[in-house]
């Protein structure tokens, strides 16, 4: 049951929808305004069911959704073209509006290209006002042309409007117009939908009958087809898939050819209800006309993602053929995007039984801690018997009761019986079909969701359930949920602008400068006791403050008065100088009737009254209900909530804030209570930044290193959300850092080289950079470093935003020097070398420093220097040092004095170098800038040593020489007693002969050794020794030889000091010196003959071969090869001469590996028969070659070729006998004739001859 608080005044049309189920297969019904099943084949499982009647209810006001609305709404004011709202597009576009007061008109535009097509809808199911009737028109792009008019053809709320397929003429912006049929009513609200269609439709594929066969939709969601032909079975389906929370829009073009030929269409949505088999149908069932052609349009929010199905048919099964066609536009948009975090809530006390007796049964869901709500659904499942029995009202924490619904579903037994629905204030209709499963629902149109929004949620919720028929029929509540929304966090200040609070009351110290006044004014400061009352209208309690115990409220402890007009006005609030956003906050209660008879409204407007913003306005249906069995009568009531609204059109203006309640002549409720009022607004940021710099010293030095400390901080009032704080570093820093924020500021935690951070800094914030520089070693001067912070906002005192720390630089550098020359002695007449080196350890550079020494007089002296580490000084002198360098730090100079020792020197020598700073540079270690060297000079004795080089070709059997070359470095050394020199050569050698440059050198072939006597002058004096010796032949390998020597090192006269020779062509001391037998080398030879120029073939011939070594090498296994010419059978004896070695004998080929030394030789004696049959020349080679790594000088000899004429001899003879003496004639006879060759040789071609007699005639055979 719904309670009617107006029924003398208010006659509410129950439409007919003019909706029928299928005709044939699914039986002809007449159209009814109830929902009717057909009785169904056993083959048909699909039902269709059509929308009921609407009752009026109502919605939340568009401007209290400024900062809460999920999906767009109109922007007042947008009466005129001028001022439309634009629609964007060409997608599907949402847009809640509402039309009031009466006579106000909506204009919306959007840009659209010729041949496109505009499908939209105005629907006004949730409509609250007395009439739901809406006019909708296409307009041209002046604004004022109507393209194409729409008064009744929207089947939901049975005179919404819908306009499909009208074709744009030309590119360009064009309007649509939504007003209401009389200009003294509302709506409030209605949704318009609104797709542009472009291109073409996607042609539907027949047979597409039945769900199975269904045409998938295309991405446009755009078909077209034809009811063709006209019967029961012809239907058209279309499938597409949808997510959880989309909403569908299908607008169905009854006429796309606009040729007047039209017909009456249904559409539908499917498949839902108990069993999945439902359609949900509308039919608008009207004529249409060529200036409004016939259209459908169908919304609906889906609650289950999957498979849906769009469906076109007829009410009558005779309605179609070939021109009942149509364009089908079918849009889905996702689910609004929460506008923040959401929780969802499910109870726990569930099942829960209704019925069968009529009564309440609740359930509850307690929501911990106290999130505020920004948006609020509630999931229900349930099922009953008879679903309209079923009333159900939530409950918040703080006792706001609110209806959902009242006897919706199957008005009888037997129809559906489940429900499974999400209620929720932005699906796209209220409960509108008696089928109740997989849906997304407004609650029913006096009903919102959204009265609950601004309250705080936390404690228990009850739903509660009332069967309002007795003992009839019962059911299960199986669960419930709430989903809650928290609102969106509040709009920010540009950059470089904060919040203020202008103005701000919780009214607990008294009026705040509040006045009230109007008609029948009853506002009262204080704390409500206003109670509720159960009777009919009842009245909600208001007995408490959003805070404390002071509160504005239309009469404290009563209702408002009938034919009121009362206002409360905040005192004048300044908005000079500051900036959008400018936000208005308030908590409030209330309980209104119908906005057709009592108005609440907030306005902040210019002193006086001009350029009011309307931020909150009452215009939904009586917050007061009748349900149940008795008849329960409950007020409903909002808050408290606080409500955020925007004004930014009054920034920088004088304002007030008004509250309003306007009531007409008859019933009134609680009335509204208003608390805890904010208005706050943008104003220019001002910080006073301010920036500190020191290293806590007064000097510094290069080289070494400074630790800056740099502070920015914000003394406020307000904070700098990107402060920039800079430090560019001078060139002779070298400079890494580190930065700790304090008071709630930020900055980059550590860098390297200059200092560029963006920061942020809130009021009473700093950062501090700890900056650890190096200096320069090269740096002069003064060192001067600027840190400085620049704001982001503005700055009171921009004086103290830079800081400069000045040291004045004090170069010092540690200066030292060393000098030796590696001895303790040294020899008169003979050589010193010093090593000087002046270093700098810094830290300062020491540019123009001194370096000196001035030698003693025994000394004759030349130098060179290098540096290093970048030091630089003179490359090269002579005589004393006094040298100016340049030794930065960590640099050097080295110095090589190159000095001859007088030889008359006697006693000590010493000698000092010096460094010196140069003049402003400071050596804090001055102990270390000099150094001295002291040698003892002593009497020389020898120092002899000696190298042995070898030179020659090394091939065995030849001659090498060895040269000695004995070098004195020091004192003479005198022909002392025995030999100095000695040298023995190995056994591979044979010794021919010595010589020497000066002294006594003697070979003494017979022992293979060298000795050699006599003196070396000193102070580099030599004596050369050469040795020739010979190479065995047979020698191989390594040879090494090295001699010895004696001399006096002590100058005392006799030859104590022992060395060896060494190879100077070796990295060690005192190596053999070695040469490597190369390969051997021999000139071998061989001849060969046979001693005649001319054989028989068939007799022989004997050859004498011959091969032989030159030398200087011997050879074994000299190979001597013969391979004898095929026409010779040969045997064959080998003898050696002078050492030669061969095989004795053999036959056939000779390949015989033979010993040759030097002077040898191998003759072989081969004796060859020669084949008779033999032709031409007899040619026979024989070789002779090395084995494999010895070399012949001359290997032209080592082949020899006897080449003989073969001259054929045969001693032929023939015999011819016939055996008998005489003949007969006319008798015969038989000769026998024989031809022979005695040889030698064999004769091919010899020609047998017998001329017979003429008295014969003979035949012969061979």
């Amino acid at each position: 049951m719904t309670m009617q608080s107006r029924a003398m005044r208010v006659a509410v049309s129950l439409c007919v929808m003019g909706i029928a189920v299928l005709a044939g297969a699914l039986g002809a019904q007449p159209a009814s305004s109830e929902l009717q099943f057909s009785p169904l084949p056993a083959s048909t499982p699909f039902v269709e069911s059509k929308a009921l009647p609407v009752r009026p209810r109502g919605t939340m006001p568009v401007s209290t959704r400024v900062l809460s609305s999920e999906f767009p709404s109109e922007v007042e004011p947008n009466g005129t073209a001028a001022t439309a709202t634009p629609l964007g597009g060409p997608g599907y576009v949402r847009m809640q509006g509402t039309l009031f007061p009466a006579a106000d008109v909506d204009y919306y535009s959007f840009a659209a290209l010729a041949g496109d097509r505009i499908y939209a809808a105005v629907i006004t199911a949730a409509n609250v006002s007395t009439s739901s009737d809406s006019q909708l028109n296409l307009l041209g792009s002046d604004g004022t042309t109507v393209l194409e008019f729409d008064d009744d053809d929207g089947s939901l709320a049975a005179t919404s409007s819908s306009i499909a397929g009208t074709v744009i003429p030309a590119d360009g912006t064009y309007y649509l117009r939504v007003n209401h049929f009389s200009a003294t009513q509302t709506l409030r609200p209605y949704e318009l939908h609104f797709r542009v269609q472009r291109g073409a439709p996607t042609p539907e594929v027949e047979s597409n009958d039945t769900p199975a066969t269904a045409n998938p939709l295309p991405v446009n969601g755009w078909v077209s087809g034809a009811r063709s032909p006209a019967a029961a079975t012809e239907q058209d389906w279309y499938s597409f898939t949808a997510n959880a929370g989309d909403t569908v829009f299908l607008s169905l073009d009854a006429d796309p050819e606009r040729d007047a030929v039209q017909w009456n269409a249904r559409l539908g949505i499917a498949l839902f209800g108990d069993a999945g088999n439902q359609i949900l149908v509308i039919d608008d069932n009207s004529t249409g006309s060529a200036a409004n052609p016939l259209s459908e349009a169908l919304v609906f929010s889906i609650k289950t993602a999957g498979t849906y199905f769009a469906f076109v048919d007829s009410a009558s099964a005779a309605t179609g053929g070939p021109t009942a066609t149509y364009h089908l536009s079918v849009s889905v948009a996702s689910a609004p995007m929460p506008l923040a975090g959401c929780t969802t809530y499910t109870s726990t006390d569930v099942p829960r039984t209704i019925g069968p007796a009529n009564g309440l049964v609740s359930s509850t869901i307690t929501v911990p801690g106290n999130p505020r709500i920004g948006d609020l659904d509630v999931e229900i499942v349930l099922n009953h018997a008879l679903m309209a029995d079923v009333d159900a009202h939530l409950r918040s924490p703080n006792g706001n009761d609110i209806g959902l619904f009242t006897d919706i579903g199957a008005g009888a037994t037997g129809g559906q019986q489940q429900m499974d629905v999400v209620f929720d204030d932005e699906a796209a209709i209220p409960p509108t079909f008696t089928v109740l499963r997989g849906m997304r629902l407004k609650p029913e149109a006096t009903y919102r969701l959204s009265w609950f929004d601004g309250e705080n949620a936390g404690g228990t919720w009850t739903l509660d359930l009332r069967d309002d028929a007795n003992n009839a029929s019962g059911g299960t509540l199986t669960s419930w949920s709430l989903r809650i929304c928290e609102p969106p966090p509040p709009p920010t200040c540009a950059p470089g602008f904060v919040p203020t609070t202008v103005y701000a009351t919780d009214f607990e110290s008294g009026a705040s400068g509040f006045t009230h006044s109007g008609t029948q004014d009853e506002w009262e400061l204080g704390l409500p006791a206003t109670a509720a009352t159960s009777t009919t209208n009842p009245v909600a309690a208001f007995n408490s403050c959003a805070s404390g115990v002071n509160c504005w409220k239309t009469d404290l402890d009563n209702t408002y008065n009938v034919s009121s007009n009362q206002n409360l006005l905040s005192p004048a609030i300044d908005l000079a100088g500051l900036s959008p956003p400018v936000v208005v906050r308030w908590s409030h209660q209330y309980q209104m009737e119908n906005a057709s008879f009592d108005l609440y409204s907030v306005d902040l407007r210019q002193v006086g009254g001009a350029s009011p913003v309307r931020l909150f306005e009452w215009l939904d249906a009586t917050m007061a209900d009748a349900v149940g069995n008795p008849t329960v009568n409950i007020p409903a009531r909002a808050g408290w909530s606080q409500v955020v609204a925007r004004a930014d059109a009054l920034a920088g203006q004088n304002v007030e804030l008004n509250f309003n309640l306007t009531s007409d002549n008859t019933i009134n409720f609680g009335g509204v209570a208003v608390d805890d009022i904010s208005v706050t607004a943008c104003r220019a940021a001002t910080a006073d930044l301010a920036i500190t710099k020191t290293d806590g010293v007064a000097t510094a030095t290069p080289g070494g290193s400074v630790t800056y400390t740099i502070t920015a901080s914000n003394a406020g009032p307000d904070a700098d959300p990107a402060a920039t704080v800079t430090d560019i570093f001078p060139s002779a820093l070298t400079c890494t850092w580190t930065c700790v924020a304090a008071g709630g500021g930020t900055c980059t935690a550590s860098g390297s080289g200059n200092i560029a951070d963006t920061v942020v800094l809130p009021s009473g914030g700093s950062v501090t950079y700890t900056a650890a520089c190096t200096i320069d070693a090269a740096a002069t001067g003064t060192l001067a470093n600027t840190a400085t912070v620049a704001a982001s906002v503005s700055d009171p005192t921009p004086g103290n935003n830079s800081a400069t720390d000045t040291d004045t630089l004090t170069p010092q550098a540690d200066l030292s020097i060393t000098k030796t020359d590696g001895v303790t002695s040294v020899t008169p007449g003979g050589p010193v070398t010093y090593t000087i080196v002046a270093s700098n350890a810094g830290p300062s550079n020491a540019p123009g420093a001194t370096v000196a020494d001035t030698f003693p007089a025994a000394l004759t002296c030349t130098w060179t220097c290098v540096g290093a580490g970048g030091g630089t000084c003179t490359a090269s002198g002579s005589g004393n040092i006094a040298d100016t360098v340049n030794l930065p730090a960590g640099g050097s100079t080295l110095y090589t004095a190159a000095c001859t020792l007088s030889a008359a020197a006697a006693g000590t020598l010493s000698n000092t170098a010096t460094v010196a700073a140069p003049a402003g540079v400071t050596d804090p270690t001055p102990g270390n800038d000099s150094a001295t060297d002291t040698d003892t000079i002593v009497a020389l004795g020898a120092d002899v040593s000696a190298t042995k080089t070898v030179s020659g070709s090394f091939v065995p059997g030849t001659q090498v020489t060895y040269t000695v070359v004995m070098t004195n470095a020091l004192g003479a050394q005198a022909d002392n007693p025995g030999d100095e020199f000695t040298d023995v050569l190995p056994a591979q050698l044979t010794l021919i002969s010595a010589s020497a440059s000066s002294g006594s050198a003697v070979a003494n072939v017979g022992t293979n050794t060298v000795t050699w006597n006599g003196a070396i002058p000193g102070s580099g004096g030599s004596v050369t020794i050469t040795i020739d010796a010979l190479i065995a032949p047979g020698a191989t390998g390594a040879i090494a030889n090295q001699g010895s020597f004696v001399y006096d090192g002590d100058a005392n006269g006799s030859n104590e000091t022992t060395g060896v020779t060494d190879d100077p062509g070796q990295p060690g001391p005192g190596d053999a010196t070695v040469f490597t037998v190369g390969a051997a080398t021999a000139d071998l030879s061989i001849t060969k003959t046979d001693g005649t120029t001319t054989a028989v073939p068939g007799g022989s011939t004997t050859y004498t071969i011959t091969a032989a070594n030159a030398g200087p090498s011997a050879i074994a296994g000299a190979v001597v090869a013969d391979t004898f010419a095929p026409s010779l059978t040969c045997t064959w004896t080998c003898v050696g001469t002078a050492g030669g070695t061969c095989t004795p004998s053999g036959s056939g080929h000779i390949a015989d590996p033979a010993g040759l030394p030097v002077g040898a030789s191998v003759t072989y004696t081969a004796a060859c028969a020669i084949d008779a049959g033999a032709g031409g020349s007899l040619v026979n080679t024989a070789t002779v070659s090395l084995p494999a790594g010895a070399n012949d000088p001359n290997p032209a000899d080592n082949s020899a070729t006897d080449t003989d004429t073969l001259q054929a001899t045969a001693d032929l003879s023939i015999t011819k006998t016939d055996g008998v003496g005489s003949a007969t004639p006319g008798g015969s006879t038989t000769y026998t004739i024989a031809a022979a060759n005695a040889g030698p040789s064999a004769v091919t071609g010899a020609i047998v001859t017998d001329t017979f007699a003429s008295t014969l005639s003979c035949t012969w055979t061979c």
